[in-house]
Order: structure tokens, then sequence, then C-alpha cells
């Protein structure tokens, strides 16, 4: 189980460097990829040996990355069929996947209505039949038949007493103690770094992947704000979101130091970014080596 929680962590790794270089170059794609094998959260869970959602962060991930290369194609009945096959693996793929991915395409949808320039008018519609046929493909297969027991159960689930303590970092006020961990071993770090690269990042993004990309962004903030307290607490806690939002944080922060003006800026700011990451993993490796986890 350990193994095969490493090799599906490790298999996003390519073709994250293949997605950077697509979507901004080859400078942007070496830094991302090394930040991604350094990633905190991706390994933190790895380190846990949780297979299944290693598996599915493995093939969420790669349904995204499909989406951000692919978008510009789905013109083709082919490519829409193909990335329709795609969308429905990922959301068989865990548990938690229906929701952040769910969230993702409300989003996506709603930018191709509002703006994808960087898309002809046939692939925006492509691109939404695509995510259509993803969901009827993993519903008809799974998740239909359990629908109409969570509409009469969701509410009574919600208001029934909570038996897990829940923990505030922030602004977030749902976060169970695994969640809580990370964010106390410097989550919070790498994602002040990715967000502050985005504006950056995404301004010189591919125009066809800008879309893609910000609805991934836009989904994980959805996510955060529906398990707060007053929404979804009980039904969203352990979506794992972090896992989720890791590689494009990767792929933002090194975009963004991709985008920086002088080589000699660029490589230091590499530099630190990376050594960073690699303290944050190091010093998590360690608490896990010496049974010493935060909390």
């Amino acid at each position: 189980m350990a193994m095969l929680t490493v090799v599906m962590a490790a298999a996003v790794a390519p073709w994250l460097w293949v997605v950077a270089h697509r979507t901004w170059g080859r400078r942007a794609a070496w830094t991302s990829v090394l930040l991604y094998v350094l990633d905190l959260a991706v390994w933190h869970h790895v380190a846990r040996v949780r297979a299944p959602a290693a598996f599915g962060g493995a093939v969420g991930t790669a349904a995204l990355f499909f989406l951000v290369l692919r978008s510009a194609d789905m013109e083709s009945r082919r490519v829409v069929l193909r990335g329709g096959l795609v969308v429905a693996a990922a959301l068989l793929a865990y548990s938690s996947l229906p929701v952040l991915l769910g969230l993702f395409a409300a989003v996506l949808v709603v930018l191709l209505g509002v703006d994808a320039r960087g898309l002809m008018p046939a692939a925006r519609r492509g691109l939404a039949a695509c995510l259509a046929l993803g969901g009827l493909v993993a519903g008809a297969l799974f998740y239909f038949h359990y629908l109409p027991g969570l509409l009469r159960g969701a509410g009574a689930i919600e208001a029934a007493p909570d038996p897990v303590r829940v923990y505030t970092f922030f602004v977030f006020h749902n976060e169970g103690r695994p969640s809580l961990r990370l964010w106390y071993e410097g989550y919070w770090i790498l994602l002040l770094a990715g967000l502050l690269a985005a504006p950056s990042a995404l301004r010189r993004a591919a125009p066809r992947a800008r879309p893609v990309l910000l609805a991934w962004l836009a989904a994980w903030g959805l996510v955060m704000l529906l398990k707060e307290p007053f929404l979804l607490p009980k039904l969203l806690r352990w979506a794992k979101e972090d896992q989720f939002l890791s590689p494009l944080l990767c792929l933002l922060i090194g975009a963004g130091i991709a985008a920086l003006p002088r080589p000699r800026l660029r490589w230091c700011a590499a530099a630190v970014a990376v050594a960073g990451a690699a303290v944050l993993q190091g010093r998590d490796f360690i608490l896990h080596a010496t049974n010493r986890l935060i909390l």
C-alpha cells in the first residue's frame, strides 16, 4: 500500500511538467515540477499511506491536466468523448471528487459563457459537453443510485450532533485535525505564495488554459466556503481540498517565478521557493519518522 501510494503521487510529476511547459514554457516547468516533488500536502498524505486519497488525487489531477491541455481541441467530437471519459474516471476515483470537480465544472461553464477569448465558440461548447458527458457517465455508473438518499439525508446529517472536534485556522472555521496539521506545518506559506503568483501566472498562461486554471482555483475557494459551519461542515470536512489544490499552486508559483524580468532574479526566486518547500517537506518527514506529528 505504501509503494502504491508513492507511485500514484509520483505519476503526476511528469504530466505536471508537460502542462507547465505547454502553458508557460520550460522555465516554469522545471520550477513547478521541483515544487511538486517536494509538495507538503501531497507527500503528507503519502506518508500517512492514504492510498485511496493518493489514487483519487492522481486521477483527478490527470483529468484537470487533460482539460488544460486539450481545451482548444474540444471542437472535435473525438476529443470531447475522450475528455468525457477522463472526467468520468476522475469522478469515480474518489468520493470527494464529485464535489470538487462539480464546483470546478460549474465555475468553468460560467467562465465559458462570460469570457473565454482564448477558445473558439465550438471549443467552448465542446468543453461544456465534455463536462456534462463525464457527469452523466459517472452518475449512471454509480452516483445516481445514491442521489435520492443523499438529498433526503443531508439535512439530518448536518442537524445531528457533531462527534468530531473542529478547529479554526485564520478564516477557516471547520478544519479537522489532519487539515490543521498541514496548516501548522506550513501549507499556508505555499497557499500564500500561489495566490500572490496567480495574477502574473494567469496573465501569461496560454489563453486556452486560462479559464480552466481559474475555475480550478475558484473551486477550491468555493469548497472552503461551503464547508464552513453555517453551510455543509460535516459533508465537506474531509474533501482533501489541500491535495486538490497543491498541483495548481506548484504551477502558479513556477509560472510566477518564470515571469520575473531578470535571469538572476528568477534563479534566486526559484532557489528560495524550492529550498523553502524542501524545508517544509523535510520537517514533515522527520515528524512522521519520529511519530511527533503536530497535534
